[in-house]
């Protein structure tokens, strides 16, 4: 199984349930790097999948949708530890993080 997919660090955008599903969730992923995220859209990018430790998530500003029904982007993400923040971070949606209740760590 895979755990680490490399060269998503070059990402600048991300779209509805990108990395979530059960598709995703099979896979193994543990660990994710969006290092040049500059934009996300739609919602529920994670949801349901059993990333662990996310270590960047670029530059965005609003880790929400965008409309109010945009949210939930690691919704049910069981496995979640750890989610590095950005420093510019200012919005944080509507269940961001619900049902990820083994998230232990955020900076």
């Amino acid at each position: 199984m895979l755990e680490r997919i490399e060269g998503l660090e070059n990402i600048k955008t991300i779209g509805h349930s990108s990395f979530g599903g059960s598709t995703f969730a099979a896979s193994g992923i543990k660990e994710i790097n969006l290092s040049s995220l500059t934009d996300i859209s739609g919602s529920s990018h994670f949801r349901n999948s059993k990333v662990e430790i996310v270590h960047s998530l670029g530059s965005i500003t609003k880790l929400a949708g965008n409309t109010n029904d945009n949210n939930g982007q690691f919704f049910g993400c069981t496995e979640l530890k750890k989610v590095v923040l950005p420093d510019g971070l200012t919005l944080i949606g509507h269940c961001c993080f619900r049902y990820s209740d083994y998230l232990l760590q955020t900076q």
